[in-house]
């Protein structure tokens, strides 16, 4: 199914256990990589580290993916209006994907990714999206190198050139 040039579609299943298989379920409040208080498949509650009533809170998995649901089809909505070029399901699926863990403001700060998907250049989108690999410390701000980031992008990479679903979770070379 193509997408894009302002029309809505929906986020695949397919695309909604690529996301999920990255983002481990957590039934209690716990800090990200970054040091976020988080709760579920990756659902951000605040920035810096949870406190004890937020440690005990629980979600089901069944509200949690209800909650990738929502956040997915909001990064498709807000992709899918930005491009003018049509996309494949799993080339937006990929493109959720990559939103997920740091929102759609690369479709307006990101003008290269953005150009590369404009013209189709699909190699150039994968190693574009590759070098998302780090994480912003919220204490501090620093960006720090996340391997498990870089594996992350690896997949969406080849999910967006491959219509490749499989998330096999292997070393992916640190791209910079």
């Amino acid at each position: 199914m193509e997408v894009g040039g302002g029309g809505v579609t929906q986020i695949s299943q397919q695309g909604i256990e690529f996301i999920t298989q990255y983002e481990n379920f957590e039934p209690h409040g716990y800090e990200d990589v970054s040091g976020n208080c988080t709760i579920g498949y990756g659902e951000l509650l605040h920035l810096g580290p949870c406190t004890q009533s937020e440690r005990e809170r629980t979600v089901t998995r069944q509200e949690s993916l209800a909650f990738v649901r929502v956040t997915a089809q909001g990064f498709v909505n807000s992709i899918a209006s930005a491009l003018s070029r049509s996309l494949l399901q799993y080339q937006l699926d990929a493109l959720a994907s990559f939103s997920y863990t740091l929102g759609t403001g690369w479709l307006t700060e990101d003008v290269p990714l953005r150009q590369y998907i404009e013209t189709g250049d699909s190699s150039a989108v994968a190693e574009r999206i590759k070098l998302y690999n780090k994480s912003r410390k919220w204490e501090t701000g620093e960006l720090n190198y996340v391997q498990g980031l870089q594996n992350r992008r690896c997949e969406e990479a080849d999910l967006f050139t491959k219509d490749d679903y499989f998330v096999s979770f292997a070393y992916c070379p640190r791209a910079d």
